[in-house]
């Protein structure tokens, strides 16, 4: 059974009904032997894409760090689909989980998600036809690498180890101490009254 994973809200933003066609088209294209796990706070039933997942998919709600990595454990695959994306803390948290990265395709996902070992992307197309097509086709890829052994949960917590808190607050206390021991900078000159002559 494939398991895969979304944590976080589900604004527009994170495009929810391409989230749950995948997921309808990954249960259909497994014969059933999937599941869709959401951590977050919302009711997906304002979605009407939500309906056709809901007897395959398993709401845990709002959870702390420590639930939400109890979860990523238990499944295989991160997806997200978002319209647009920063470095999103769902895929930190996945990658730190040694759980691989399955959806689409953002410049900087390409620093930690590298294909054959922490995941697969792609791009969206023109319509949500093709999209909810590209995504299902990753993601059985990426499940086809994990079945094979081709994916090391390992090689995958890896490659998030530049963003992990430990080597990120290193460099801030790094760059704090050299400030401190910089030479301090000459203060700037009091401007000096004007007299009347």
């Amino acid at each position: 059974v494939l398991r895969i994973v979304y944590a976080g809200r589900l604004d527009g933003v994170k495009d929810p009904p391409l989230m749950f066609r995948t997921a309808k088209a990954l249960h259909d294209a497994l014969g059933g032997q999937f599941e869709f796990h959401y951590c977050g706070p919302e009711d997906p039933h304002r979605f009407p894409e939500f309906a056709a997942i809901e007897p395959f998919t398993v709401r845990h709600g709002t959870l702390m760090p420590a639930g939400v990595a109890a979860v990523m454990r238990k499944v295989h695959i991160g997806l997200l689909v978002s319209h647009f994306e920063g470095m999103p803390c769902f895929l930190l948290e996945c990658l730190a989980s040694g759980r691989p990265f399955g959806g689409l395709r953002f410049p900087q996902f390409e620093q930690v998600v590298e294909p054959g070992v922490s995941g697969r992307m792609c791009g969206r197309a023109d319509n949500d036809t093709e999209t909810t097509a590209r995504v299902t086709e990753t993601i059985l890829g990426l499940w086809d690498e994990i079945k094979q052994g081709q994916i090391d949960p390992m090689a995958v917590h890896e490659k998030i180890q530049p963003f992990s808190v430990n080597r990120q607050m290193g460099r801030l206390f790094q760059a704090h101490r050299e400030l401190a021991n910089a030479t301090p900078a000459e203060p700037p000159r009091q401007p000096q009254e004007q007299r009347a002559g």
